[in-house]
């Protein structure tokens, strides 16, 4: 599925149903309209045990003419590590106990 980006207004994420509201008239056949441009899939970050990322608007890369997806990675804060725990405590009874709230290993219930 692509992701587009409105560079007059710099509204993102759009997808195709989101342009063909603006332009109705468009048919059957998508086209993207002057002022849109598909944003590239760029790797998600990896995190090491601690910490999170954050999307961010599309950067243009000038050398592949391109604007790709950006990230940032930054360390969890408090509030989302107490999330995570309480959301394990409450849907994860069994949880192994000493395991870190915040190592992005959520287990399936075992009984899905």
């Amino acid at each position: 599925m692509s992701i587009y980006i409105n560079t007059n207004t710099n509204d993102y994420p759009l997808f195709e149903g989101d342009v063909r509201l603006l332009y109705p008239d468009m048919g059957t056949e998508f086209v993207l309209p002057a002022g849109f441009a598909e944003v590239e899939e760029t790797p998600v970050p990896t995190l090491e045990i601690g910490q999170t990322f954050d999307e961010f608007p599309p950067v243009f890369d000038s050398e592949s003419k391109k604007y790709q997806r950006s990230f940032g990675v930054r360390d969890m804060t408090e509030e989302e590590i107490t999330k995570i725990k309480n959301y394990r405590e409450t849907n994860y009874p069994d949880y192994p106990s000493g395991q870190e709230p915040y190592d992005h290993s959520i287990p399936t219930p075992s009984n899905a």
